[in-house]
């Protein structure tokens, strides 16, 4: 039984280990495994022929080996310590002699497990070299003797080389293999691939290369890098180049050369690796080509720092630019700045049309830059607003000369599809000598500016204190002008309108005035323009629109059997331009009950061109409801002639800066009678504004002129002194002026 048990114990694991020998190599037993079965029967069958061991002790040896086989298969261990393993099985035939008190089986144990050592041994030097070599020469030698009798050593060693061999040539495919794919790999991105000794000198280059730079692969073999990097970013470059080496990875944005010499930018990143060969760094980079994205980050950076219809500098970069020039002019030359408003530009666009002013605008600039050092900066903040930044003046009289110069050379006229066109511009001039920052030196040459303008405009003004008191009132005007809607601070005043033809008072023109709490009654001069800017004008707008058709309703419930008073109501551009005008006009209609046939809207010509399209056909929904239309100041506007048929209007109104030479300017008589001929053969009904003196009238009546408004009939009078004067004009037999003498001695006054 104790047989039968030993002997399955036994036969499990060589079964075991046979099949998993086969099933590992097509071959068979592996290497050492071939020494071990070789040695196993000759050790046995020399020692059952000295000693006739018993069975017992044959079952016991053959299971030791299988289990020691097994394991090692299990484990997957090398080949070299299946070697130690075959060798310390060896040794358990002296053990086993021992056991049974067979010494001869003790000895010849103990001489095949070391002459199977010392084999292995020489064969491992042989192959591998090292140390292993010098373990034990003596005995090597003599056991190499004795095996190489049996021609036993020199299989072993051959089988040791063809086993090295078989290794080194399958580590070798496989580098072939992969060298095979990143070749594949490279040849065919669209990066530029490249790959570099530690020094960055280039090994090898992909063919997108040629593609993308020009540069045939042969030619860039050997180069340096830095051979074809833009010189700017040459030490960017062999930074990224260093940082590889030491954390094995880097990119960097730079700029390489092309064969015809530009420049392209690329995004460069670098990986560094140990050559599998001699273990050395090596350098691999991979460059995608961002040109096109830097150029897209460069536009846009440029448009968020400059003005896209003039090129220049806009208000950011020109603040930041006085900034820096601030701080630099400390330590050497004063600073200047010079604020530039184009006077009536407004008009200017409203009349001949955006693009023109835009082309205005580019052309005055061209011609500003012209007058400049190169070291100064022109900016365009906006709209037509330009600043001039003078760095290193040298000396006090450099801005206020510049200014001079700048205003003389916008007296020459500039040249556009429209014709020549006049402009001239407001200069305001601030130096940084007495200024703490950049803010405050802007600040002063913009309330400069304002002060220009307020002389006359085309004027220079040099900045002085009591100007940011100027600007401080106007700051708080315009906010004491946001309350005065609410406050019931605004009132109408009334002009008459005559009929020049009967003499007969035939309306009224409605004009805001602002009782101001502590400044007193303010004419629309003095707010209309502030009102304009910050679009308060719509709202007071509105309530004028609304406060005149209650009082022309009023009169004609006044007067019911008189024929109706018009009522001469004017209307900003920003309201005219308003998506919901309309729905403001059926308001105050709707609120007052006022007939809309006793109604005029006095419209400016550059109200009409904002957008003409949207204008003419609110025109002709304003002419449908019965409501009559004025082109204010007719005869001013850059293109009045052109657009004068567009338009539904039916009255011309002649600006009172021809009517104040008539008689004594033959020009302007020569104007206004045109003007009015005009008028009658487009059938338009012709009136005149800023009638002062009878030879005007008289002008005006000869040449049939209809209507006529001026102080030589009245000057704009309040609500109680309007109904009077109406009740006076239904007293009055003849010509309404006839009773104008004590009006006409006021004339020249204010409006």
């Amino acid at each position: 039984m104790l047989v039968a048990s030993t002997a399955i114990i036994a036969a499990v694991p060589l079964v075991v280990f046979i099949t998993a020998q086969f099933a590992r190599s097509p071959l068979g037993l592996g290497p050492w495994y071939a020494y071990f079965w070789l040695w196993v029967p000759i050790g046995l069958a020399w020692a059952w022929a000295l000693t006739g061991l018993p069975g017992m002790a044959w079952v016991e040896l053959l299971a030791f080996f299988g289990v020691c086989a097994i394991g090692l298969h299990v484990t997957r261990l090398g080949s070299d310590v299946e070697a130690a393993v075959g060798i310390g099985g060896l040794f358990i035939l002296p053990v086993v002699g021992v056991f049974y008190r067979k010494w001869a089986v003790v000895a010849a144990g103990a001489a095949l497990g070391l002459g199977y050592a010392v084999v292995w041994l020489y064969s491992v030097a042989v192959v591998h070299g090292g140390p292993v070599a010098a373990a034990a020469p003596g005995v090597a030698f003599v056991y190499a003797v004795l095996f190489t009798e049996f021609g036993l050593m020199d299989g072993l060693i051959a089988y040791q080389l063809a086993h090295r061999e078989q290794a080194l040539r399958s580590a070798s495919g496989r580098a072939e293999e992969s060298e095979r794919r990143y070749r594949l790999l490279a040849d065919h991105a669209t990066d530029l691939i490249a790959l570099h000794d530690a020094d960055g000198t280039i090994t090898y280059v992909s063919p997108s290369w040629e593609g993308r730079l020009g540069y045939p692969p042969a030619d860039l073999i050997g180069r340096s890098p830095f051979a074809i990097c833009h010189p700017d970013d040459v030490r960017h470059l062999d930074a990224c180049l260093a940082a590889a080496r030491s954390s094995h990875t880097a990119h960097v944005a730079a700029r390489l050369l092309t064969q015809s010499g530009d420049s392209r930018w690329f995004d460069i990143e670098v990986h560094a690796y140990s050559d599998p060969g001699d273990g050395s760094v090596r350098l691999q980079s991979a460059s995608r080509d961002i040109t096109e994205r830097k150029a897209f980050e460069e536009q846009l950076a440029h448009q968020a720092f400059h003005d896209s219809l003039t090129a220049l500098p806009n208000r950011a970069l020109f603040s930041e630019r006085v900034r820096h020039a601030m701080g630099r002019g400390r330590r050497r030359a004063p600073v200047a700045v010079l604020m530039l408003d184009v006077d009536n530009f407004k008009r200017i666009n409203d009349s001949l049309g955006p693009t023109a002013g835009d082309r205005l605008l580019v052309a005055l600039a061209a011609r500003i830059q012209a007058l400049l050092r190169h070291e100064d900066t022109l900016a365009r903040l906006g709209g037509d607003e330009f600043g001039i930044l003078i760095e290193h003046a040298r000396s006090a009289d450099d801005p206020v000369q510049l200014a001079t110069r700048v205003q003389r050379a916008l007296q020459e006229p500039f040249t556009l599809d429209a014709g020549e066109i006049f402009a001239s511009a407001s200069i305001g001039i601030a130096t940084a000598s007495d200024h703490a920052s950049a803010d405050d030196l802007l600040r002063d040459a913009d309330a400069a500016v304002y002060a220009a303008k307020s002389r006359g405009k085309a004027q220079h003004r040099v900045f002085e204190r009591t100007m940011n008191a100027d600007a401080a009132a106007r700051l708080q005007l315009e906010g004491d002008l946001r309350h005065a809607v609410a406050r019931e601070e605004l009132v109408l005043h009334f002009q008459p309108i005559v009929d020049l033809t009967t003499g007969n008072l035939a309306g009224f023109e409605a004009l805001v005035r602002w009782r101001h709490p502590e400044r007193g009654l303010l004419s629309p001069a003095a707010f209309v323009p502030m009102a304009e800017e910050s679009g308060l004008i719509v709202s007071i707008g509105q309530w004028v629109m609304t406060q005149a058709c209650r009082q022309a309703r009023a009169w004609q419930d006044l007067l019911p059997a008189a024929q109706p008073l018009l009522m001469s109501i004017n209307i900003s551009a920003l309201q005219l331009q308003l998506p919901d005008f309309a729905d403001h006009v059926r308001l105050a209609l709707a609120e007052t009950g006022a007939d809309p046939r006793s109604l005029q809207f006095e419209i400016t010509e550059s109200a009409l061109l904002a957008d003409e399209a949207a204008t003419i056909r609110v025109m002709h929904w304003l002419r449908e409801l019965g409501i009559k239309l004025a082109l204010d100041d007719f005869g001013i506007g850059y293109s009045s002639m052109a657009y004068l048929k567009s338009f539904p209007v039916d009255v011309l109104k002649i600006d009172r800066s021809f009517i104040s030479r008539l008689g004594d300017d033959p020009e302007d008589t020569a104007i206004v009678r045109s003007l009015i001929a005009l008028g009658k053969s487009l059938k338009l009904r012709v009136s005149s504004e800023g009638v002062e003196t009878r030879e005007q009238l008289e002008h005006l009546r000869s040449h049939d002129c209809e209507h006529a408004q001026g102080y030589l009939f009245a000057r704009p009078m309040p609500l109680d002194a309007a109904q009077n004067y109406i009740q006076q004009a239904q007293r009055t037999f003849g010509p309404i002026w006839q009773n104008t003498d004590a009006a006409s001695s006021d004339a020249g006054a204010e409006d």
